[in-house]
């Protein structure tokens, strides 16, 4: 559009240019129409006709130079008009171009949205699949400790039970009249205190193994319990000070004994006051094989031969 508009300015300046052409021999026209009547009028009488002609051609001319003018006029006014016709043709172009340009960013625009927004979409998706899978693991979860729950329970129950059976456990082949240990000469050491204090703790060992075995309350059982742990404590302490007064060489070896025998009663003093799981077959054997094996090794084959001398 805008180079049909510089087309049409351009061919109206040229018309222009036509007609100031006209115009031109017009003028001239009628110059030579002026110079024939001018030679018709001293011709005379012969001349008067060529005056007629002369007159005429310069109507004619003056005709034609108006006519000229008016249409130059015309042209001059269509050119001005094509002018501004160009340059709004030209600025329509410009805005032609940006309003281009401004729907190019636009789509663009557009484009880049329509990928975020997918994205975003995706996004969404895998949220909702993750937040589908936690709730399934959270619900698997409280399934599971639901089930731990009940066998803890079924377990503490089994537990408690099994405890109650233990305490009325009879080791096999223990034919003593009711007791654990039963003395007999064999543990005789022929030092009167020391046989003495070896009798004590037969007994109260017995009379442990008889409070567990008839389920008597815990109170009574913690009391027994607190006697044979003084008691051994008193028996070692006197033992070997015994030992001691009479210059026997293997004390300390008899001492590091009796210190591994207190650990271990007090470990299993503790268990029973606080109520722990105690495998009570164990507890039982390990003091009847400790005792008699430690009065017939340790006592009656270490330092009683050099006490009795």
């Amino acid at each position: 559009m805008v180079t049909a508009m510089s087309e049409i300015n351009e061919a109206g300046q040229d018309i222009g240019k036509i007609i100031k052409v006209i115009d031109e021999i017009a003028f001239q026209t009628n110059l030579l129409a002026l110079n024939a009547a001018v030679e018709a009028a001293r011709a005379g009488q012969h001349g008067k006709g060529f005056a007629v002609v002369a007159e005429e051609v310069r109507n004619l001319a003056a005709r034609s130079a108006k006519a000229a003018e008016e249409t130059a006029e015309l042209i001059e006014g269509s050119v001005e008009k094509a002018t501004n016709g160009t340059q709004v043709a030209e600025k329509t172009a410009e805005a032609l171009e940006e309003v281009v340009s401004g729907i190019t960013k636009v789509s663009d625009l557009v484009s880049e949205i329509a990928a975020a927004s997918s994205e975003q979409a995706q996004g969404i998706t895998q949220v909702n699949q993750g937040l589908t899978q936690i709730d399934q693991v959270i619900q698997q979860n409280t399934a599971s400790a639901e089930e731990s729950a009940a066998t803890s329970e079924g377990l503490a129950e089994q537990s408690g039970q099994l405890a109650s059976m233990l305490q009325r456990f009879v080791l096999a082949g223990n034919d003593n009249g009711g007791n654990l240990i039963n003395w007999t000469s064999d543990l005789d050491t022929h030092i009167p205190d020391i046989d003495q204090q070896h009798l004590r703790l037969v007994d109260l060992i017995n009379k442990l193994y008889n409070a567990m075995r008839q389920g008597n309350n815990k109170s009574e059982i913690n009391h027994v319990v607190d006697e044979l742990t003084n008691y051994t404590n008193t028996h070692f302490t006197f033992e070997e000070e015994l030992m001691r007064s009479n210059g026997y060489p293997g004390l300390s070896e008899h001492q590091r004994i009796h210190q591994t025998f207190v650990s271990k009663i007090n470990d299993f003093a503790n268990k029973i006051k606080n109520g722990d799981h105690l495998p009570v077959s164990e507890v039982f054997s390990f003091l009847k094989d400790w005792l008699i094996s430690h009065i017939k090794k340790q006592d009656i084959d270490g330092y009683v031969p050099m006490i009795r001398r």
